[in-house]
């Protein structure tokens, strides 16, 4: 189990760190690896954690393995340069959509609803996140971001959802590899290419711990995690822009942390 728990932060590390400077060192051909770092980190994880993917999946969090790829490859078409909307568009509906097909249980009590609200919630953080990480790149969009999953990952736990809270625990690790790689690196950092990766991992992660959780953690703890990386938003304020570099990144990662600490502490209270 300590191995497990071991291996499942320092290789998700390692590999997208790895990937991050890869694409770096290959300056313009290395945008489309760039956008693969998030996405191999977790699924290198998820193999640590849950071992290879069967097909179909034994239980619906593991299609969260094939919905990665999925939005790996969105991630590289905003990645290769200027496309049209309706291509970005379509790409995130249909990412929302498998997302909330997928995800929920074929036997869950009001089916549609909650595929439906799934999705819905996907594409409205999708929706509301690309925008702004379009204007930023590195720790302005990493650092949050990890502090996010640790939240996320930290209400798993105390729902009972240990395997769950891993893979969580996985994608903050890669998030903070991403966070050091800017630091030495501004423009290696990760952008608006990791996006669609972090959106199904925080939404999918999150759907499923409430809908196998073993403890009275309320949907709104959940939801509130799910909401902490818009956080950075507060990066693009003229106010807190002028305070500049790692002043206003800190500032938006204090935020994110105010954030999901409610979650945890009301998953704490229920707990």
């Amino acid at each position: 189990m300590l191995n497990t728990i071991v291996l499942g932060v320092v290789v998700p590390m390692l590999v997208c760190g790895a990937v991050l400077i890869v694409a770096w060192r290959l300056r313009d051909r290395g945008r489309l690896v760039r956008a693969t770092a998030l996405g191999l980190g977790y699924l290198s994880c998820h193999i640590i954690v849950d071992g290879w993917p069967s097909f179909p999946p034994h239980e619906t969090w593991q299609w969260l393995f094939a919905l990665v790829v999925g939005a790996m490859v969105i991630g590289g078409i905003d990645a290769v340069g200027r496309r049209p909307l309706i291509l970005r568009v379509i790409g995130a509906v249909v990412l929302a959509g498998m997302s909330g097909w997928l995800i929920v249980l074929a036997n869950q009590e009001h089916l549609w609803m909650h595929r439906t609200t799934v999705a819905a919630l996907l594409l409205l953080w999708l929706v509301t996140m690309h925008p702004i990480t379009s204007r930023s790149r590195g720790a302005s969009v990493s650092l949050p971001l990890c502090v996010a999953f640790v939240g996320v990952s930290l209400v798993l736990v105390l729902s009972g959802n240990a395997k769950l809270a891993q893979l969580a625990g996985g994608a903050a690790a890669c998030l903070g590899a991403a966070t050091l790689v800017a630091w030495w690196r501004a423009e290696a950092g990760l952008g608006c290419e990791s996006i669609a990766v972090a959106g199904v991992l925080t939404i999918g992660l999150a759907y499923s711990g409430y809908s196998l959780s073993f403890s009275s953690v309320p949907a709104w703890a959940y939801l509130v995690a799910v909401a902490a990386p818009l956080a950075v938003w507060v990066g693009a304020l003229p106010q807190t822009r002028k305070l500049g570099g790692w002043k206003a990144v800190t500032l938006t990662t204090l935020i994110t942390l105010v954030i999901s600490g409610i979650g945890v502490v009301r998953a704490y209270i229920a707990w």
